[in-house]
């Protein structure tokens, strides 16, 4: 059984990072060095814990793309910029595989580049809010929640631990607000199904139906 969420989540920034192939490429006479990858995969699907999981569904970051200005972090750090959108150091796209990703790294970051080609630097993260989602109850107590349209795209961050490969996840606090609200509406429609439709308060109603789950 799949529903639409209308965006309950947009204003609340969320972290998902993914182990990426990164590949360096040394600097010329022309400038530094650079690195590709990805920030995101799409139709990954992770188990953010027990009975969640989660995936990006491809074409979510269409619109996002040309409205956002991304920064390229190491760390998380923001005081550690690798690249911007908005100078044409860094570029982000969108292909059947997920959100990639090029920087033009700091010619004094050698050591991005190093840490890359030692194997002790794979892992590719980034912040957003999410625009439009979609919840889908896949039996036996198990809920998969897809994003289907990202609002905006915050940084895309070169990272030394996972935060959403396979298995290992980080959870943000706006992820907990999202599982939270989805139990509430499903109590909710619990509630409202026992009564009958002439007595039901009419916001309730307009409430269920906003969100596509009455």
């Amino acid at each position: 059984m799949e529903r639409n969420n209308n965006p309950t989540t947009q204003d609340h920034i969320e972290k998902r990072s993914f182990r990426s192939d990164l590949a360096p490429q040394s600097g010329s006479d022309q400038g530094g060095s650079t690195v590709k990858g990805y920030a995101a995969l799409f139709n990954t699907r992770t188990e953010l814990w027990k009975g969640y999981f989660e995936e990006i569904a491809q074409g979510a970051f269409a619109e996002a793309i040309p409205t956002s200005d991304v920064r390229a972090l190491y760390n998380h750090n923001s005081s550690q910029l690798l690249g911007r959108t908005k100078s044409g150091t860094l570029t982000i796209s969108e292909d059947a595989r997920g959100l990639a990703f090029e920087c033009k790294l700091p010619e004094s970051r050698t050591d991005i580049i190093e840490l890359i080609n030692r194997g002790d630097l794979d892992q590719c993260s980034f912040a957003f809010t999410i625009k439009e989602e979609m919840w889908t109850d896949l039996g036996q107590g198990n809920e998969l929640r897809t994003i289907l349209k990202v609002g905006k795209i915050y940084d895309v961050t070169l990272a030394t631990y996972p935060a959403y490969e396979d298995a290992t996840f980080t959870l943000s606090r706006s992820s907990e607000n999202a599982i939270q609200e989805r139990e509430n509406l499903k109590k909710e429609r619990e509630k409202v199904s026992e009564t009958p439709i002439s007595t039901r308060p009419y916001k309730q109603i307009s409430r269920l139906r906003d969100l596509n789950i009455y």
